[in-house]
């Protein structure tokens, strides 16, 4: 049994004590008498009440000593997490330039050579690695070798008792069910639960004692994987891109009906879809509030376009993030990223201001992210002092950084340069330069639009639309056969 004492505790009897020395020095300047016996008993107790608070909240098991060692654990696991991610991408790169195939197999193979790494597990089955290292940290290294993804999770230590990693299979669609034997009532274990499917891989963690307990995952096996086509018809809609917050002209836009569309990324959630091809050329920028706007004008765009409410689905532009999800390439690794500029020239289109990257007149803790944007803004401002980090960034993406599946999807056969829903800035020291992201060739690159000394430039390209859907809401893969003549079908439960 574990009692607190909640933090007003101590602010009552503090209070009682105070008032037991105010009482006791009133009394004092009237009769002069010295303490009583019954005072000194109650101050001793108080004491004793007063040290058992401060050692249970220094030695109890929510103690601060139990605090600094979960803290340090926790460190522990974050770090060797990040270690074993950037062994990961070193181990897919050196086989890339080398001309080999990475397998689960042979990374484990590599993993086993480092000092620090007591074993790697791997299992070509479920695509996975169990990791140990040195300190007894355990993780699992998921790696597919069709995508190039790869995510890493720790899972508990070696000698950790209560920890159970349990690994069943179902035989046909539908649960699938594991028993656990010998466990104590009232003893808290942690169970992970591992679901497995042909579009990915996702894992849950749930704490439960003796019983069971949902994972909240759909039990219904997904029948269509990563780049596989689906039979997704948006409702047709418009969308009118306004001159006064794209900063050139009113051009109306309709959905295009014979788009193809394509498996993204899937979680224990969300569906997302992909055009297999670029839509919606002639998507014109231009300066200040081209940068301010076009985050939000392309979202909106795809939105009104290529959703579709009966399916629980909601269009969106592809970003920068979603091509960062997959890539190997280190953005921290360009010239200049990330480092801070304060250039002479401080004109700025106003989103600037709201952005997390940069601060204007020394005002930093906006949190706008350069993908996110809420409600249309216009105009420029004059700044005293104007600084920023650098994110604008370019690339050539290949099979090897990207994976061969979302190449295709990220680089399709005869498409045209298209936009990116996220903004970035590169700066010198006269000047910033306020960019939008865009692909094209195969390149992701960005657009110029406003230099801070008040230069406007206007860019024309096309718009790819992206679509999430509700995973819950949906059943896919009743008839077809996932290619682009014979796409997997879609209904709404």
């Amino acid at each position: 049994m574990k009692i607190k004492v909640r933090p007003n505790h101590y602010a009552l009897i503090k209070g009682y004590i105070n008032s037991t020395q105010k009482s006791y020095e009133f009394k004092k300047t009237r009769e002069e008498r010295g303490i009583t016996l019954i005072a000194l008993l109650v101050t001793v107790i108080l004491l004793v009440i007063l040290v058992g608070v401060a050692v249970s909240q220094i030695t109890g098991d929510e103690g601060i000593i139990v605090g600094t060692e979960e803290a340090v654990d926790d460190y522990k696991y974050q770090q060797y997490k990040e270690q074993i991610e950037q062994l990961v991408h070193s181990i897919i790169l050196a086989d890339s330039l080398a001309g080999r195939t990475t397998t689960v197999t042979s990374m484990a193979a590599d993993m086993e050579n480092e000092s620090w790494i007591k074993s790697a597990v791997p299992n070509e089955e479920s695509k996975d690695i169990i990791v140990t290292v040195q300190e007894g940290y355990v993780y699992q290294v998921y790696y597919d070798e069709l995508t190039g993804m790869s995510s890493v999770d720790n899972i508990g230590t070696e000698n950790d008792e209560d920890f159970t990693t349990v690994r069943t299979e179902a035989s046909t669609e539908g649960t699938c069910s594991y028993t656990y034997t010998n466990l104590e009532v009232g003893k808290n274990y942690y169970i992970r639960v591992i679901v497995s499917d042909r579009a990915g891989y996702q894992t849950t963690s749930a704490i439960t004692k003796q019983g069971t307990q949902d994972n909240g995952l759909p039990t219904e096996e997904l029948k269509a994987s990563i780049g596989e086509y689906i039979d997704y018809t948006p409702v047709s809609g418009s969308f009118t891109s306004q001159g006064t917050y794209n900063g050139s002209s009113n051009k109306s836009f309709s959905t295009i009906t014979s788009l193809k569309w394509r498996i993204m990324f899937v979680d224990d959630t969300t569906i997302t879809l992909i055009s297999d091809t670029t839509a919606n050329t002639g998507f014109y920028l231009s300066g200040a509030n081209g940068y301010n706007n076009g985050v939000k004008l392309l979202d909106d765009a795809c939105k009104a376009m290529y959703s579709n409410s009966s399916l629980s689905a909601v269009g969106r532009s592809l970003k920068i993030r979603d091509i960062e999800e997959v890539s190997t390439y280190n953005k921290n690794g360009y010239s200049n990223y990330g480092r801070e500029y304060s250039p002479s020239n401080t004109y700025y289109p106003n989103i600037f201001a709201d952005e997390l990257t940069g601060s204007v007149n020394e005002i930093y803790g906006k949190d706008l992210d350069l993908s996110d944007q809420t409600n249309y803004v216009t105009g420029t401002s004059h700044a005293t002092t104007l600084k920023g980090k650098w994110t604008y960034y370019s690339y050539n993406m290949t099979r090897s950084n990207v994976g061969a599946t979302y190449y295709s999807m990220f680089v399709p056969e005869n498409s045209t340069t298209y936009w990116l829903a996220s903004r970035c800035v590169g700066f010198n020291s006269l000047i910033a330069n306020f960019r939008m992201f865009f692909v094209g060739g195969g390149t992701v690159d960005a657009n110029h639009l406003y230099y801070s000394g008040s230069y406007n430039y206007s860019i024309s390209s096309a718009v790819r639309p992206v679509v999430e859907i509700d995973r819950s809401s949906v059943t896919i893969g009743e008839t077809g056969s996932g290619t682009a003549t014979s796409p997997f079908s879609i209904k709404a439960r």
